[in-house]
């Protein structure tokens, strides 16, 4: 008979197992035949029973108002004079404007983008 089950799903007790037994990935993946990308799947289906690539219970993802720019698009003239003119670093510029170091970084790299 042939398991149409996603080939995560039909290792989920095994990577459950073996993660629980104190295994990292490496490890996982060298005792099951399977990626590591796959080995993660089984693991994120197994703890949160959602399929793999949705987010997991309680977490939404961020929705766009009409009308309403994203932080990066607001800041990206700010980032770009911490960055160019005062040599600030991804993470001083998130403190000092109050956002993520990341958000200081695709600013950044929008501010160059549109110059």
């Amino acid at each position: 008979m042939i398991d149409e089950r996603p080939l995560f799903e039909q290792h989920v007790d095994e990577v459950m197992r073996l993660k629980a037994s104190g295994k990292n990935w490496d490890e996982i993946v060298a005792s099951v035949p399977i990626s590591e990308p796959t080995a993660v799947q089984a693991w994120r289906f197994a703890t949160y029973g959602t399929p793999s690539g949705k987010l997991p219970p309680g977490r939404k993802k961020r929705k766009w108002r009409a009308g309403e720019e994203p932080k990066y698009v607001s800041h990206a003239a700010k980032v770009g004079r911490l960055k160019d003119v005062e040599g600030l670093s991804y993470e001083k510029i998130g403190s000092r404007l109050g956002i993520h170091r990341n958000t200081a970084m695709f600013a950044y790299q929008h501010y160059l983008a549109v110059g």
